[in-house]
Formats: structure tokens, C-alpha cells, sequence
């Protein structure tokens, strides 16, 4: 078309769009809006559920990349009285210092403790004494929680029957053997009673990442010998002081807010 008016520019035709032709698509009109709607989502989801993920991740990372073999056993029980009491389990590359001061049932201080190493359940037996010693220890905790330990049972179910846990404990190194593993509800405070033989219950959050369910390994002395009496009468009594739930991790961002309703 001609222009009417000198200097006059032509009108542009409009191009017809047809019906199923290809329409081209602006990155920030037709992507940009949900590619950041999703990138705030994930955000929000992470910062809420990172106890979890980080927990996942550290499982995903030992069990594939296990540490060197660092834990090393002598056959001798006997040992110096300044080696600090510790649980060693050699197959998961744990060697950690145990905590024995506590007297009472208290889930603020357990969680304090839990910073040091694994902590020895209050008024249960110890190395060496007729009983059942119960240990427990963190499989995962919030990441940017306190202590070198918040991974130290991290692998715990890995373990099977006839593996080997050592303590150190008051000069004698003790050899368990372990013979029972099982998971059991936070409220099944049967775990912790006394009875006859000498065993070992080692405890843990599963699944890693959640407060669920407790994961127990129960385990008996081998070294130094004793008599097997685990056909013993005697009635299994529950530690003095033992109530409410089994020790777990730090209450998670929805176990806070479920606790409101």
C-alpha cells in the first residue's frame, strides 16, 4: 500500500496466525514465573526438612564411602584404667567416648550429653555388673546442631548377628557379641529392664532422620567369660526413675508444630 502523505511510512500487515502453528514462547513471561515459583518452593521444603535431608545424606555417603579402617582391637581384655570409656564397633568404624554421669531421667540433658559421644542410660547396669547396660547414641540430628556426634549410630542397622561391640570401661576392655536386633515403638520401655546375664543394648532414632521408631541391638559378653544364664528365673525389673518415651533426636520444625494443635 501506498503511503497517502509524503514521509508517510506503510501500514505493516498483521500476520495471520494459524491454527496449530508454532507460538513462540518468551523465557521470562512463560518460564521464569515457575522455574522461581519452584525454586521457592524447594527452598521453603529444605529449610523445614533439612534434619532429614542432611540425615539421608549422611547415610548415603557412609555406606558408600566408608572411612578407613582406623579402630583397631588388641586380643588382651586388660588395659590402662586412664583409657576413657568408650564403645568401639569396628565394622561400622565407630569408636566413640561414652558418657556415664547421669543419675536421672532427663531428655534436655540426654540431648547435651548426646554432643559429647553415646551416653549410658541412667541407673541400667554397667560394664561388668550382672544386667543389661544400655547405651544410646544419635543416628542423625539437625545439621547445624552441636557436637561431633550426630551421625555416630548413623550405621548402626548395618550390623547383623555375631558381629563384635567392645567398652572400654574402668581398665577392661569388654567383647560382646551381638544375638538379637529388632525395632521397637519410642514408648517400649521393656528394653531397658534388668535381669540375668550380662548384655549390652545399644539404642538409635530409625528411620535415620526421624524419632519413628528405635532401632536396638542387643548383644552379650563373651569377654571376659562368664556364666550363661540367660535361662535364669529372675523377673526383669525396669531401671529406677524409667518413664515416658525411650531418648530420641531434638524435636523436628513439625513435631513442634503438631504439638500446637
Amino acid at each position: 500500500m501506498k503511503p497517502k502523505f509524503k514521509g508517510q511510512k506503510p501500514a505493516r500487515k498483521k500476520k495471520k496466525v494459524l491454527a496449530g502453528s508454532r507460538v513462540k514462547f518468551n523465557f521470562k513471561k512463560h518460564f521464569l514465573p515457575p522455574l522461581a515459583g519452584f525454586i521457592v518452593f524447594a527452598s521453603v521444603f529444605g529449610f523445614f526438612n533439612s534434619g532429614l535431608l542432611s540425615a539421608r545424606i549422611e547415610y548415603w555417603w557412609q555406606s558408600r564411602h566408608p572411612l578407613p579402617q582406623t579402630v583397631t582391637v588388641s586380643a588382651d581384655t586388660s588395659i590402662s584404667k586412664s583409657i576413657p570409656p568408650a564403645v568401639i564397633i569396628p565394622k561400622i568404624h565407630v569408636n566413640a567416648p561414652v558418657i556415664y554421669k547421669e543419675t536421672i531421667i532427663n531428655q534436655n540433658q540426654f540431648l547435651e550429653d548426646l554432643e559429647q559421644g553415646v551416653v549410658h542410660y541412667p541407673n541400667t547396669a554397667l560394664p561388668g555388673q550382672e544386667g543389661n547396660i544400655v547405651l544410646f547414641g544419635h543416628s542423625s540430628e539437625a545439621w547445624w546442631a552441636p557436637g561431633n556426634y550426630k551421625y555416630v549410630f548413623t550405621l548402626l542397622d548395618k550390623l547383623q548377628i555375631q558381629d563384635i561391640v567392645y567398652l572400654n570401661y574402668d581398665g577392661t576392655r569388654y567383647v560382646y557379641r551381638v544375638y538379637d536386633i529388632e525395632v521397637v515403638a519410642p514408648n517400649d520401655l521393656s528394653i531397658l529392664n534388668q535381669s540375668s546375664g550380662h548384655v549390652l543394648t545399644l539404642l538409635t532414632c530409625t528411620p535415620v532422620g526421624t524419632s519413628q521408631k528405635r532401632l536396638v541391638i542387643r548383644a552379650e559378653q563373651i569377654e571376659p567369660q562368664v556364666s550363661s544364664d540367660f535361662g535364669s528365673t529372675k523377673a526383669a525389673t525396669l531401671p529406677t526413675g524409667a518413664t515416658g518415651n525411650l531418648p530420641s533426636n531434638a524435636n523436628s520444625f513439625w513435631s513442634n508444630l503438631k504439638s500446637l494443635f
